[in-house]
């Protein structure tokens, strides 16, 4: 299935933290940090994380990521595709 197509939601238990470039993502494995999944997330990706609400789908993602960095429509998509492969079952999961 196209993963543009999919809808993704944040997972819970996960420690959030700004730094300076960018959002450091910590899964949290009963209460305790799982420091072998950390992700560090730069300024796109952190505005990519924070757009997963769990209604939008990655063609939605790719559109609102193309209008607010104002990049091809084509890369948006290649670009949400990357990050939703990347953090897929690890920091969110995705339903058709």
């Amino acid at each position: 299935m196209d993963r543009l197509a999919r809808v993704f939601a944040k997972n819970e238990g996960l420690f959030l933290t700004p730094t300076g470039e960018g959002l450091l993502v910590v899964p949290l494995v009963e209460d305790v940090a799982d420091m072998s999944k950390v992700f560090s997330l730069n300024g796109t990706a952190q505005f990519l994380w924070e757009s997963l609400d769990g209604r939008r789908d990655g063609h939605a993602l790719s559109e609102l990521l193309h209008q607010e960095f104002q990049v091809g429509l084509e890369q948006a998509r290649a670009d949400v595709s990357d990050f939703l492969a990347s953090i897929e079952n690890v920091l969110a999961h995705a339903r058709p």
